[in-house]
């Protein structure tokens, strides 16, 4: 349940300006996963309890038949569930991709790409000297500068 609040202030932010090109997938999900609730409430809720209220579970035959005629019922409107939640979730992925795809490159604080450099590996050795044959000595990750404010 903590999706649709969290959904509605997503939305909030992006009516302001933070994200402004995600705001139509955000709306989207939003959407999608209220009409899910919906359906869970009005509809596997209530065959939920009608189920309960389906009587002794001595009288085997008429469970079965009970069991049957909700069983159906119960798998289809799950099934519209799941494929709401899906396209929900498609559409936060997508809200991603579109998000990020609108992000500046560029760090504001160096002007350098926004990519972490992975560290070389190295032998501990100065440049120029190779280590002593039959010592190596233990890789360890290489120094680098510190590029982030």
């Amino acid at each position: 349940m903590g999706a649709v609040p969290l959904l509605g202030l997503a939305v909030v932010l992006a009516w302001r300006g933070h994200g402004r090109s995600a705001l139509p997938w955000l709306i989207a999900a939003l959407v999608l996963y209220l009409v899910a609730f919906m359906v869970t409430s009005g509809v596997n809720v209530p065959l939920n309890d009608q189920l309960a209220r389906a009587g002794d579970p001595a009288h085997a035959g008429q469970l079965a038949a009970k069991r049957a005629d909700f069983e159906n019922k119960w798998v289809l409107w799950n099934v519209v569930r799941v494929l709401l939640h899906t396209a929900a979730f498609a559409c936060l992925a997508w809200v991603l991709y579109v998000y990020g795809a609108h992000q500046p490159h560029e760090s504001r604080h160096t002007g350098a790409s926004a990519r972490i450099p992975v560290p070389a590996f190295r032998s501990g050795h100065p440049p120029g000297r190779a280590a002593p044959a039959g010592n190596p000595a233990p890789l360890r990750p290489a120094r680098f500068p510190r590029t982030w404010p």
